[in-house]
């Protein structure tokens, strides 16, 4: 949770000792950058600021817009939105400042673009490089939001303000200040003056648990698990006798690097008892390298059907295998549904515990987790071939795909 005291109060603050700083703020709308820079200058035409400043400075006449001000000792405040140009504009101190919104925080290319508008266009906008601030003010909405791209990158520090205390989290503020949380007690709040037990409450009951945990705890994940809890999973030691059929499901990514997804296989098998998974692949690899991983797996379990997403890479993996060799390969088409709803039209089948995993198979924490966090996952490769392997185990499992041999 945050308030407007940077957004609004930063500028006049540092004006107080040094005039001559420049500001640049980014929001992900321009209509929010510009409410903040209005607040910023009704506190420096207060009659208390003026007190302060007590004419060493004032505020220019010709540079005195709602996106703009500049003020008479060299010092500017830039309001702009994320993903806007800043041709020309330099900054001691570089903001962003909710750079994405709730709503888009599961679309893979506004977050994409919000990264990548950072990383080229604002962090180059500093004065100083040696010098410079930068910070970015966000509550958690993703695993790859700005937030976890910086984290990622390294080089920042981390104020974590939950906005209920947890003595269990691992989330630890990481500054230069060496930064405490002074709360002591489980579910203590962070500003019970503005946000009462039972405000938050109503709040986690209108966000609901993923999006309350990203935006109150500032975890995108959330304690018991997203839409995958990780509770519904059953275990097993032994396999069933009464195995219908083996189905190797392919999820592929479109290119192999370290920001792509992963190319994955996983291997069920469907028993009157419900699905069992048999084993796990996940790797990134190159298309040759990926055709000689499908001819692996199959030699492995030496399944009734493989079935691939015909989407990226897979769409091209189908037409060669169907045209060079004889494995029983089934296309599968998504469809114009999203991962969200694909996955969450079968999560019953792993709530109502029909879904068997084995912990000796490998990867298979890597598989809960990202379950237990999508769609806030930095990946959902696993989810997708899990969506797909409860569809056509559900839908068109009945009728056996003719075995083929290698």
């Amino acid at each position: 949770m945050k308030s407007i005291i940077i957004a609004a109060m930063w500028a006049p603050w540092v004006w107080l000792t040094n005039p001559h700083r420049k500001f640049i703020y980014a929001s992900y709308s321009q209509s929010l950058a510009m409410q903040d820079s209005v607040k910023s200058r009704d506190i420096i035409q207060s009659t208390e600021y003026q007190r302060l400043v007590n004419g060493a400075w004032a505020l220019r006449e010709d540079a005195n817009l709602k996106t703009e001000f500049q003020n008479t000792a060299g010092g500017i405040r830039v309001a702009t939105s994320v993903g806007g140009t800043l041709t020309g504009k330099g900054g001691d101190y570089l903001v962003a400042d909710d750079p994405q919104s709730a709503t888009d925080a599961h679309s893979d290319l506004v977050r994409n673009e919000a990264n990548r508008w950072w990383d080229e266009v604002m962090s180059s906008r500093a004065n100083d490089p040696k010098k410079v601030g930068r910070v970015v003010i966000q509550q958690r909405l993703h695993e790859n939001d700005l937030t976890g791209h910086l984290l990622k990158k390294g080089g920042y520090d981390h104020l974590i303000l939950p906005a209920q205390y947890e003595s269990n989290s691992k989330l630890k503020s990481n500054t230069f200040l060496q930064f405490k949380d002074p709360r002591a007690r489980d579910g203590e709040l962070l500003w019970p003056a503005r946000f009462s037990l039972e405000s938050i409450k109503e709040l986690k009951l209108d966000m609901g648990s993923l999006a309350s945990s990203g935006q109150l705890q500032q975890d995108p994940k959330p304690a018991d698990g997203g839409m995958f809890k990780r509770k519904w999973w059953q275990w097993y030691r032994d396999l069933p006798l009464d195995i219908e059929q083996i189905v190797q499901f392919w999820d592929c990514a479109q290119k192999p690097g370290v920001t792509n997804d992963y190319s994955v296989c996983a291997t069920w098998a469907k028993t009157s008892k419900g699905f069992f998974m048999l084993d796990l692949w996940r790797e990134k690899v190159e298309a040759p390298d990926l055709e000689r991983a499908v001819f692996t797996n199959f030699s492995k379990h030496k399944p009734n059907a493989v079935v691939i997403e015909d989407k990226s890479s897979g769409s091209s993996l189908i037409q060669t295998l169907i045209r060079e060799t004889d494995l029983p390969v089934i296309p599968y088409d998504p469809g114009r549904l999203d991962k969200v709803t694909r996955a969450s039209a079968v999560t019953p089948k792993v709530e109502s515990g029909r879904c068997f995993l084995n912990d000796r198979i490998e990867g298979i924490e890597d598989f809960l987790l990202e379950h237990e966090k999508f769609p806030s996952a930095a990946h959902d490769d696993t989810v997708d071939t899990t969506s797909m392997m409860i569809e056509y185990f559900s839908m068109r499992g009945t009728s056996r795909p003719r075995v083929r041999t290698l």
